[in-house]
Parts: structure tokens; sequence; C-alpha cells
């Protein structure tokens, strides 16, 4: 861990996790004001009309408001936002050093590139945990104030780690396609294609029954809020693969980074 270049990173992400932790918390508290008879309404009778689409963008049922909660916001909404942000600061963390050779500085130090590596990493999670944590505690306290003892707070919980566990498996992928590139352009270009892609068989894979074999071949399946916010232990199996996936990633992208030649 490299003390100087961490704090570097996480002034440069500030911007970024301010931004879309803002989106998360407007996303969770709009789902908190649509639980109302009128808009439940409103929203059933949308989803009776144009079933598909409301499928494809998570919007299942409101039993509870947990439930809703899932619904509204971490079923399309928040993870899109998550991607995003996570996409965007990888690409800042080690691409955009490379190409405006500020990366040069923190290589001349007596340090591995493993640790460099490793160090974006951290600035990284820190950052994809402030974006999960904010909405989190804006769906506890708007739950509070607005429908006070209706939010099941373990099973919220459990539906935003697997938030955090999707996001973090999903910025060190990302990390690991900047630690490959020259360019944050680049970087971010690459990465969005990949997370792209499978974000969107994710989608098709939920729209029709006929469409539900996409599942196989895109990582999102293994994002199951649906569950998790029902304490289900199935539920808690994609979130640890996630992480997995994730560590795999900062490894490869630590070993390719430590033998590539950079344009410095």
């Amino acid at each position: 861990m490299i003390r100087p270049l961490l704090k570097f990173s996480l002034r440069r992400l500030l911007s970024r996790v301010l931004t879309a932790a803002g989106c998360g918390v407007a996303g969770a508290m709009a789902a908190l004001l649509l639980y109302n008879e009128p808009a439940l309404e409103a929203i059933t009778q949308m989803r009776s009309q144009a079933e598909p689409l409301f499928k494809a963008l998570g919007v299942g049922g409101s039993a509870s408001l947990s439930l809703h909660l899932v619904s509204i916001a971490l079923g399309f909404y928040l993870p899109l936002v998550c991607l995003v942000f996570a996409v965007s600061a990888a690409a800042q963390l080690m691409a955009a050093l490379v190409e405006s050779g500020e990366m040069a500085h923190f290589l001349a130090a007596p340090k591995s590139r493993s640790a460099v590596v490793c160090t974006q990493a951290a600035a990284l999670l820190l950052g994809v945990l402030a974006v999960v944590a904010m909405p989190f505690a804006a769906a506890m306290l708007g739950g509070l104030l607005l429908h006070p003892g209706l939010l099941s707070v373990p099973g919220v919980a459990a539906a935003f780690t697997g938030l955090l566990a999707m996001t973090a498996g999903a910025a060190l992928f990302a990390l690991m396609i900047s630690a490959n590139r020259d360019t944050a352009l680049s970087a971010r270009r690459r990465a969005h294609a990949w997370i792209g892609l499978a974000f969107v068989l994710w989608m098709l894979s939920r729209a029709d029954n006929m469409l539900a074999y996409l599942s196989y071949v895109t990582p999102f399946m293994l994002y199951q809020p649906e569950r998790l916010v029902l304490l289900r232990a199935d539920g808690w199996s994609g979130a640890i693969l996630f992480l997995l996936a994730g560590l795999i990633c900062l490894v490869l992208g630590s070993v390719r980074f430590s033998r590539r030649d950079l344009p410095l």
C-alpha cells in the first residue's frame, strides 16, 4: 500500500463519488416516495401493459416496502449508476495516470508495480463502498421517516451488500482493463463494451421466458437482490462469486501491469 498514492487517488475520485452517490440517494428516495397507493396502482397498470419492458428493468411486485425498494431502485437504476461509476473511476486510477505521465512519478518510488495496482484497487473499492453506502443510509433514514416500521433493515442491508459485491467485482474487472490501456478513453470504451454487453444480456434474459437462456452467459445473473432482501441463503452465493471473480481480475491486472512496457 502506497499512502501518498492512495490519498492522491481518493482526492481524484471525490467528485465522481459524490456525483454517483447523489444519483443513488435520489433513486432510493424516489423509490420510497413512490410507495403509496396511487403510485403503486399506476405502476401495476403500466406493468400489465408493457410486461416485458418492466421485467427487463427489474420492476416486480411491491408486496412490502423492502421488495418495492428492490423493484424500483435495486433492480436496474442503482446497478447502472454503480457500474458507470466503477468504469469511470477505474479508468481515472490507472490508464489516465499513464496517459498524463503522472504514473511515472509514482513508479519512480522504490515500490513495485503490483503495489501501485493494489493501492489503486483499494482507492477504487473505497469509492465503491461510499457510492453504495450513501443510498443505503438514505433508504434507512427515508424509510424511518416516511414509512416507520415497514422497512426490513436486515433484508435491505443484505440487498445492498449484494449490490456492493456486484459493483466491487465489476470495478476490479474494469481496473484490470484499465491497467492494460494507455488512455482513459480507451479503458472506458473497452470496459463499457464488455460490462455493457453483459448488462444488456442480463436485462434481456429477464424480459421474456424465451430469452431466459441468456442468463447463462452473463455474470449479472449472480446478482439477486430479490432473494437477498428476503434473507434467502441461495442469494449469497452470487455475491461471493462476484467478489472471487474481482480478486482474480485484480491478480491478473497486477501481473499484466507489472510486465508491460509503459509509454512514460
